[in-house]
């Protein structure tokens, strides 16, 4: 049972992500042919390689701030199983959500460098 639900949501993934793919691809076709007159072939390759690699950063930092607050909302749920105050719940949830928004990477695999980087600034 769970692994045809694990295979179903899998599914869905896929299925989002192309949907993306797509969208990405008709923006770039839009812009590229909007944009043909003006530029060098050369120019338009760079063009079309940068808004690539945007596009696909754009959606990158998404899905790390998404994974991001999961990991932050499933730590506060374990500190309220083991029964901190309330007010220790909102201090881990401040310091988290600060930490989570200013880091360029999943919480899970901050390294210590991540970390050194984030006490820096």
């Amino acid at each position: 049972m769970n692994f045809s639900i694990s295979n179903h949501i899998s599914s869905d993934k896929e299925v989002n992500l192309n949907q993306e793919n797509n969208m990405n691809e008709e923006l770039i076709s839009k812009i590229k042919s909007k944009m043909i007159g003006e530029l060098l072939p050369e120019q338009l390759k760079k063009l079309e390689e940068t808004l690539r690699e945007v596009l696909k950063n754009d959606k990158t930092e998404e899905r790390f701030s998404k994974d991001n607050k999961n990991l932050v909302k499933q730590f506060i749920s374990t500190k309220q199983i083991e029964g901190c105050s309330k007010r220790t719940e909102e201090y881990y949830l401040s310091t988290l959500t600060y930490f989570e928004k200013n880091i360029k990477c999943s919480v899970i695999s901050a390294d210590t460098n991540t970390i050194r980087e984030y006490l820096i600034f």
